[in-house]
């Protein structure tokens, strides 16, 4: 295992992620289980993309103070860094695009994110998505406490997480393409989230500071525990939003009126909280611990 630092200031490739002059000490580019960091004052890397696909490498960081882009912006198509990695650091201020890759459904990558470009009017400071295999380029443990991250923009870049989705600063938006696995712990505070895409089974536990918006065809998850004043709107679009299970303390707020298609809550444990909905649209079909239950029923 060795250590890289990318500079992308070759003269006759700058900015091409394989070429060997462009990192150094000199003998890169980088091999399996390598460290690659990305300082400071280094160039965009922008050509050879493809290029780390295959190499199985150990630790990419994009430190801080990075305020480049990985990858190609495009009207036609955004080009992606292709990144096979045990751990995938995001520090900077920079843009990303990264697609991670492996050999096989047991290659996982551990991914966290301490800041990005900003992000706003639909753009983002990092993309992260999968290689076209659907078994490949999974995430084992995501965790976020700054930047603006969308995870699989599109259908077609599915990716799943396995493990943990953990969210505690910034903003992400969890795609069309983005899976919890049906183990995963999807974990919310002072930081807000978007999902669009498929977290069937999934146990997902709001605390203080959060937001989640579903939006999702198939926004199901097994239960929902919301503490502190967190939020949760189930916005979806089509199909169904059922719950196993919506637990709420303290002053959190679970607002079923973004959406007049039919939801069932099997079990509703209101500690504490607000939930308003349309009884015409929602089925609570339990009611569990109620203590000060209050609903504010609005009728469409």
């Amino acid at each position: 295992m060795a250590n890289y630092t990318w500079h992308g200031w070759d003269s006759s490739n700058p900015g091409k992620w394989d070429d060997a002059n462009n990192f150094t000490p000199s003998g890169g580019p980088p091999g399996a289980g390598d460290n690659v960091s990305v300082p400071a004052g280094s160039n965009a890397i922008t050509s050879g993309l493809a290029s780390g696909a295959a190499t199985r490498l150990g630790r990419v960081h994009f430190e801080e103070g990075w305020f480049e882009i990985a990858g190609v912006q495009s009207n036609t198509g955004d080009t992606y860094l292709a990144l096979n990695c045990a751990f995938l650091l995001l520090a900077s201020s920079g843009t990303t695009y990264i697609e991670i890759n492996s050999a096989s459904d047991s290659e996982l990558c551990d991914v966290e994110v301490r800041n990005t470009a900003p992000g706003g009017n639909g753009q983002f400071g990092a993309y992260i998505k999968s290689e076209t295999s659907t078994t490949q380029g999974n995430i084992s443990d995501y965790s976020q406490t700054g930047g603006s991250v969308i995870i699989s923009p599109r259908i077609e870049d599915a990716i799943t997480i396995k493990t943990t989705a953990s969210v505690y600063g910034g903003e992400c938006e969890f795609g069309h393409g983005c899976t919890l696995d049906t183990s995963t712990k999807l974990r919310i505070k002072d930081g807000s989230a978007v999902f669009r895409g498929v977290w069937t089974n999934c146990t997902v536990t709001l605390e203080a500071g959060a937001a989640l918006r579903s939006e999702g065809a198939s926004a199901n998850a097994q239960s929902i525990t919301m503490r502190g004043d967190s939020m949760f709107t189930p916005n979806i679009s089509s199909g169904g939003a059922d719950l196993v299970s919506l637990i709420l303390y303290d002053t959190a707020y679970a607002d079923f009126m973004q959406s007049g298609l039919p939801r069932t809550v099997t079990t509703l444990h209101q500690i504490g909280g607000r939930v308003r909905a349309d009884p015409s649209a929602v089925t609570v079909t339990n009611l569990g611990a109620t203590t000060p239950y209050d609903r504010t029923v609005v009728p469409v």
